[in-house]
């Protein structure tokens, strides 16, 4: 869960086929992308996954393994 807002360049928007269930969660979006712009960008892209948890709490998980399926990366 990201504890303040950050710039985030998204470069990628991944298919994710509604309702994704994975570990209990709703799926609702997977995309790949960059902490912050310009100079200040990263070097390495970053996964962001968002999802609803059985308690209806929305979340936005980040990971750095890009190629592992997403039903495994959500908490």
């Amino acid at each position: 869960m990201l504890p303040e807002r950050r710039t985030v360049a998204i470069g990628e928007e991944r298919v994710v086929a509604p309702p994704e269930r994975a570990q209990g969660d709703t799926l609702h979006s997977d995309r790949l992308g960059y902490w912050g712009t310009g100079q200040t960008r990263s070097r390495d892209r970053w996964r962001l996954l968002d999802a609803t948890d059985p308690q209806g709490q929305r979340r936005t998980s980040v990971s750095s393994w890009l190629d592992e399926p997403a039903e495994r990366l959500t908490p």
